[in-house]
């Protein structure tokens, strides 16, 4: 798939125990168009989905719902690399914490909708991010 879709702008591929970061790093060597990737359940770490934001900057959807391997790491790299980010669902992702938030505030200047529900956030911290970002939509 990745070999054949240089174009390949949307991929949804939720609960795949097969896909794993190994898979990401093939995606990511030709995907450089993506817009969208659902990933929810899938067997990532962070070292795939960081592969994959640092080379597909063109996202602007990104789901990681339910990976509950990946973390702060996966965090700060999208809020480094993904400008055009505008939806962000981490939920179920306890390895997400303060530091992504932290992250989260100093970028993604597009992001309009987060989910957090099921990480490691503090009620404080969520509450520190909405005030620093009152347009963003917060779901905890």
């Amino acid at each position: 798939l990745a070999r054949c879709c240089r174009n390949l702008q949307s991929l949804h591929l939720s609960d795949c125990s097969k896909v794993t970061s190994k898979s990401l790093q093939v995606l990511s060597q030709n995907s450089f168009e993506l817009r969208k990737l659902w990933l929810p359940g899938c067997q990532l770490t962070d070292q795939g989905v960081c592969v994959v934001v640092e080379r597909c900057k063109h996202l602007e959807v990104l789901v990681l719902s339910g990976c509950e391997a990946i973390g702060d790491a996966s965090c700060e790299a999208a809020a480094e690399h993904c400008d055009n980010l505008v939806d962000l669902e981490l939920s179920d992702c306890p390895g997400v914490t303060q530091r992504s938030l932290d992250a989260f505030t100093k970028s993604f200047g597009r992001l309009q909708h987060l989910v957090l529900d099921g990480c490691s956030v503090t009620p404080q911290s969520v509450e520190a991010l909405q005030q620093a970002r009152p347009k963003l939509e917060i779901m905890v």
